[in-house]
């Protein structure tokens, strides 16, 4: 009976790398050869993991400017700097949760074959969407708890405040 000249050799391991073991000529083992299927989806999923990671952190450590791209932006929240800062500090829990269920659907990816890959990395996805857009409403509802008390500025700090212009002009 001839003995497996490599763990990729049994069918339970092969499968589960999402590709295979390229032999050269010599019949060793040269490197992994991963499914493309796997590969750039993973990709993927690790630069959005990436992405979400860095701003959950920055709002973590209250350190998120008010900007037009990242971070919780509703009305309630971008009434004042502060609202900003309680908003994404609250979301930041929960967006840091959704990138760790990026990066397990980029595992996902890579680990896994067949209906298991086509059933979990979507559920990675999924499951990542629900916390952060979670997380964004929390976020947001804890904005408006600030604002609520900040909205009764006098009309004299409204002229410098660009808070209470993109409020009204939500209304």
């Amino acid at each position: 009976m001839p003995t497996a000249r490599h763990p990729a050799d049994t069918p339970a391991l092969g499968h589960l790398i999402g590709g295979g073991w390229l032999r050269n000529h010599a019949g060793s083992y040269a490197c992994l050869v991963l499914a493309p299927a796997a590969l750039v989806p993973a990709v993927v999923l690790i630069i959005a993991a990436s992405a979400l990671a860095t701003v959950a952190l920055a709002s973590l450590r209250e350190r998120l400017p008010r900007n037009r791209w990242a971070g919780v932006r509703t009305p309630s929240s971008l009434t004042s700097e502060d609202a900003f800062r309680l908003a994404n500090k609250v979301a930041g829990l929960p967006m840091l949760a959704g990138a760790v269920f990026l990066a397990l659907g980029a595992a996902a990816s890579l680990g896994l074959d067949g209906a298991l890959r086509l059933t979990a990395v979507p559920m990675c996805v999924v499951a990542a969407l629900v916390t952060a857009v979670a997380g964004g409403a929390l976020g947001s509802k804890a904005a408006s708890a600030v604002a609520a008390s900040a909205h009764d500025c006098a009309p004299q700090r409204c002229a410098t405040c660009t808070g209470c212009a993109l409020v009204d002009a939500q209304s």
